[in-house]
């Protein structure tokens, strides 16, 4: 009889045990997962496949590709890195990490939120005292980059979304493009909440140490510079009417970190590489204006190789347009190719597309005269 009683007994307390033995080890493979503790993005090209943060210069036309890197800790471990690539540097340091293609345990998975960084405004005047909300920086997600360690390819510029679809650039032209990503773990794909996340270095100072930063350059003739490429994106901004020279200044150290742009700026990088380039000391080589679709001096019009070649600048009261190239007539008209920066990102494209209605008399200047 007392046999038969103590089987309750026993039978509830080896449940008791096995409950305990499942809880007990499940708070230990608990403490020894993985926990996420950074994020980093880093890029590569074909021609230099070391996955790399910080700023990286592109030829014009150059593709690049875009990964992350993750450091975890865990316990008995300590701290280490993973990534889905085989060579990485961080700030001028071979990474050591181990290549895993996503997370490292089988019963969890990462999302990657790839975004952008950029300028909440496209430009305008950049009036002393508004400076900190006129150049803020935010992130933009960029959901055509895919979900994955690895982009599934190069992101757009989303701070112009509101834009017409010509006037957007488009991905994989001239330009600066900074790039940040939010890396969830999820124990189901499906999960809305994460069970860990972090973001890699996003701002909102776009110059903040790790953020990856990609800068083409553009196509151009001889005699104006292919990094002033570097530029198209970034938001265009003018300085006041009575703006001294501390704006001024100022517009040509933000053209140099790749922050913000100005016409002036935007001549004097393409010109001759430095921002600070006053392009009104550039002499006056003749006085025109719009006429019948062409662009005339004196009484007749303008003619390339002669009289304008590439390099040249059209200046409309500070309003500056650099010209490009002929479209094959030989004389300088409003299918030319041109660009400029005025209250807004640069621009490329016709000379008429670019001009301000109305009538037109601009200076034609030359750096060097």
């Amino acid at each position: 009889m007392v046999r038969e009683s103590l089987r309750p007994v026993l039978v509830a307390a080896a449940i008791v045990g096995v409950i305990a033995a499942l809880f007990l080890g499940g708070r230990v493979r608990q403490a020894f997962r993985p926990v996420l503790k950074e994020v980093r993005v880093v890029t590569a090209t074909a021609d230099d496949p070391l996955y790399r943060d910080g700023v990286r210069h592109l030829r014009p036309g150059e593709a690049f590709t875009a990964a992350v890197a993750l450091r975890l800790e865990r316990r008995g471990k300590g701290s280490y890195w993973t990534a889905p690539v085989e060579r990485i540097e961080l700030g001028g340091t071979p990474l050591p990490h181990e290549v895993v293609p996503g997370w490292p345990e089988a019963d969890r998975s990462v999302r990657v939120l790839w975004m952008t960084v950029e300028s909440v405004h496209l430009g305008g005047e950049l009036t002393p005292g508004e400076e900190a909300d006129l150049l803020e920086y935010r992130t933009f997600l960029a959901p055509e980059m895919g979900r994955d360690l690895i982009a599934a390819r190069e992101p757009e510029p989303h701070n112009d979304d509101f834009l017409a679809p010509e006037d957007q650039p488009r991905a994989g032209g001239p330009g600066t493009l900074r790039l940040a990503a939010r890396v969830e773990v999820v124990a189901d794909p499906s999960d809305m909440a994460p069970l860990q996340a972090a973001t890699s270095p996003a701002g909102p100072d776009p110059l903040a140490p790790g953020i990856a930063t990609v800068m083409r350059a553009w196509e151009v003739p001889d005699g104006v510079r292919p990094e002033a490429g570097e530029l198209f994106g970034l938001p265009g901004f003018e300085p006041p009417p009575d703006a001294g020279d501390g704006v001024t200044a100022r517009l040509a150290a933000l053209a140099r970190d790749r922050v913000a742009v100005s016409s002036a700026t935007f001549v004097g990088t393409a010109i001759a590489g430095d921002p600070a380039l006053d392009p009104a000391s550039f002499p006056v080589v003749a006085q025109t204006r719009l006429a019948g679709g062409r662009i005339l001096s004196g009484r007749g019009p303008v003619t390339w190789s002669r009289q304008v070649r590439p390099g040249d600048v059209l200046d409309a009261g500070g309003h500056l347009y650099l010209l490009l190239g002929d479209d094959g007539d030989g004389i300088l008209d409003l299918d030319d190719d041109a660009a400029h920066c005025w209250g807004r990102p640069p621009a490329r494209g016709h000379l008429g597309d670019l001009l301000e209605p109305g009538p037109v008399r601009l200076l034609l200047r030359r750096h060097g005269g």
